[in-house]
């Protein structure tokens, strides 16, 4: 781990790799500031939970994009509305590390309910509809799960977790 309190501004072999336009030296260089920076606004959320980098990938951009490249592939295609990337590189496990098996490639919709947050996962919501289609009231399922009457509803008329299946998943 690094001691400063910052890192420094050039990343040591910067100039040797060439990867400084490579969109994912760029997502390297951010993932070590989040974990390691207690400077970083992020860093609470990632280095002060105790997320750390495989070191590896911590002392090397080079080795951090090869195993991406190899193991994940090119980043898919595809915009969101607001003309962003869809797809960004993604921890499945949001208590471990940035670590080989726990990348991996995930469009908007699937970081936003991949967060610490939220409450629900694909298989709570199929049920939550299961539920709901088999008589039970949106206030007997918020208690259920934790949420509220409102958050059922949402799933239930599919305005959520439209990739959870059924008849009107997208």
């Amino acid at each position: 781990m690094i001691i400063e309190t910052e890192l420094p501004r050039e990343l040591p072999g910067r100039a040797a790799h060439g990867l400084r336009g490579n969109p994912l030296y760029r997502y390297w260089a951010n993932m070590l500031q989040r974990c390691q920076n207690p400077k970083d606004p992020g860093y609470k959320y990632y280095g002060g939970r105790g997320i750390k980098v495989y070191e590896p990938w911590r002392a090397s951009p080079v080795a951090f994009i090869s195993w991406v490249e190899k193991n994940l592939g090119p980043r898919p295609d595809g915009k969101t509305p607001g003309g962003r990337a869809r797809w960004s590189l993604d921890r499945i496990d949001n208590n471990q590390g940035y670590a080989p098996g726990n990348l991996r490639w995930a469009d908007t919709v699937t970081q936003q309910q991949n967060r610490r947050s939220t409450k629900l996962t694909l298989a709570t919501a199929r049920e939550l509809r299961e539920m709901a289609a088999s008589g039970h009231s949106h206030k007997e399922l918020a208690e259920q799960y934790g949420i509220t009457p409102s958050a059922v509803s949402s799933v239930v008329q599919y305005r959520v977790w439209r990739n959870a299946g059924g008849p009107r998943a997208v």
